[in-house]
């Protein structure tokens, strides 16, 4: 509902929750701690990132691989399904980061 009606608030009520899940079923602490710290410290820069393209949907579709392994019981699919879901979003990150410094390594200085 919130991908169709592109309902970013709910969305993201949605997200933090599905992450929230996946963290605390770890009953790792140490995880729980850590993941919420990166998390926090990304937001600006998630929520720049989830307000171009289609990221919504990718997300979605990359979240329900890792619900459907855990629900299958399949530990060594949800961790591929989950590390697949992580190297994507440090693959979009890289691309963010290199198109943003030749925005900036083409513009003129103001002297």
């Amino acid at each position: 509902a919130a991908i169709d009606s592109k309902d970013e608030s709910l969305y993201w009520q949605l997200n933090d929750d599905f992450h929230q899940l996946i963290y605390r079923g770890a009953d790792n602490r140490t995880i729980l701690q850590l993941t919420d710290n990166v998390r926090s410290r990304l937001i600006p820069f998630r929520v720049f990132m989830f307000s171009r393209g289609h990221r919504m949907q990718a997300a979605f579709v990359e979240h329900e691989d890792v619900v459907n392994a855990i629900l299958a019981s399949d530990g060594e699919k949800a961790y591929l399904a989950m590390r697949q879901h992580v190297a994507n979003s440090n693959v979009r990150v890289m691309n963010f980061l290199q198109a943003r410094a030749q925005e900036s390594s083409s513009k003129p200085s103001a002297i």
